[in-house]
């Protein structure tokens, strides 16, 4: 597969909201100058996406002319590309999501992003803003299966103001990673957009695309997990590529996004920063991850309960995206009796549990089929749940 390149000589991006994950804490709180952007929910204002002052920037491209946002209200173009103070030519997201630039239009010499400084000029409603934004840092994890790259990118504009300043003092991400530095990952091939008929649902996805663009996604939160914590890409990487309906499962999963009610296209988010989940890839065999073998966050016995099986291909269970299928635990295995325990399901959060009971539609989901579980889509989301277990003889 192609890598994404940029090539900066008339060149745009097309800004798209990811939109709240709901797996992560709101914080209203206003920034000093070396803050995170803001969480934001509620109405159109929600958003945890990369921001360059109030403009969320989460796509980008090598197109040669600016695209608008999917609101149609906005658009940008990039006119300028420096390292070190010196003109650069391309910028590239390659197979294995690292971001690298070259001087050359020959895409000759191609270095680390490090150093690399990004001028914008950003259109909405007939004004034009100029922005800069700054590659600062790039952090690699090499465990597992494969390489993350995870990148700290400061922008000169002020994310609730809007106003520059001469030094790079905003992160484009909000806090929410493991190390608490708001970086960021770059996908290749996909791009973010909306799929919700209510725009203020605030979910979104990702969607094939060619090696032209690629998005930004903020470390620590659901649309960056996939890379981040199952080391699988959504639509490149070779033996990791885990395909764009699959890795929107797995986004799905870690924010329990769940169909509303008589609806086919509204969806709702059910979870919370912090919420201890286990995840296990149901696609492959041997799974490309596999979370049920780490120590449970509970000291005692008890045993992995599985929540639902979630997906992000319309094509499964009549159109259903997210959760597809409940799973009834009538004989709790830890129970050590065999008394009745989670009859009516069970749910990471505790106002949701039973979910059969408290989430309208939950009950109306098919079994799930702990045979064929794949049938429901490709991320099952596990609990550690402690009985009344015996320790084995």
């Amino acid at each position: 597969m192609r890598t994404s390149t940029l090539i900066i000589l008339s060149l745009g991006t097309l800004f798209a909201f990811t939109g709240c994950d709901l797996d992560d804490e709101t914080d209203d709180a206003r920034l000093d100058p070396d803050e995170a952007v803001a969480f934001r929910c509620g109405g159109t204002g929600c958003t945890q996406s990369p921001h360059v002052g109030t403009f969320n920037i989460s796509n980008l491209s090598e197109d040669t002319t600016a695209v608008t946002s999917p609101d149609g209200t906005t658009s940008v173009q990039w006119t300028g590309l420096t390292k070190n103070g010196l003109p650069y030519a391309q910028l590239r997201v390659t197979d294995g999501a690292r971001c690298e630039v070259s001087p050359t239009t020959a895409a000759l010499g191609w270095q680390s992003c490090v150093g690399t400084v990004i001028d914008l000029s950003i259109a909405q409603g007939g004004q034009v803003t100029t922005a800069k934004m700054e590659i600062q840092d790039e952090m690699i994890d090499s465990s597992g299966a494969l390489p993350v790259y995870k990148y700290r990118i400061k922008a000169n504009l002020d994310p609730l103001t809007g106003q520059t300043s001469p030094k790079f003092q905003y992160d484009i991400c909000p806090a929410g990673g493991e190390d608490g530095t708001r970086r960021v990952v770059m996908l290749p091939d996909v791009q973010a957009t909306w799929v919700v008929t209510n725009f203020d649902d605030g979910l979104a996805e990702l969607i094939p695309s060619t090696s032209a663009r690629f998005t930004l996604a903020c470390d620590g939160y659901a649309e960056a997990k996939g890379y981040t914590r199952g080391k699988v890409l959504p639509n490149t990487g070779g033996a990791r590529n885990y395909g764009v309906a699959d890795y929107n499962g797995f986004t799905h999963a870690m924010r329990a996004l769940f169909r509303k009610q008589g609806t086919t296209s509204e969806y709702s988010a059910l979870t919370e920063h912090g919420t201890p989940v286990r995840l296990k890839d149901l696609k492959n065999d041997p799974p490309l991850f596999d979370e049920l073998d780490q120590t449970p966050p509970i000291i005692g016995f008890g045993v992995y309960l599985l929540e639902s099986v979630y997906n992000g291909d319309v094509a499964v269970q009549s159109g259903r995206k997210g959760a597809t299928c409940k799973k009834p635990y009538v004989d709790f295995p830890c129970s050590g009796n065999g008394e009745i325990e989670y009859p009516d399901g069970v749910h990471r959060r505790p106002e949701y549990s039973p979910p059969m009971t408290v989430i309208p539609g939950w009950s109306d989901l098919p079994d799930c089929d702990t045979i064929h579980l794949n049938a429901f889509g490709a991320v099952g989301v596990y609990g550690w749940y402690q009985g009344q277990c015996l320790p084995p003889e």
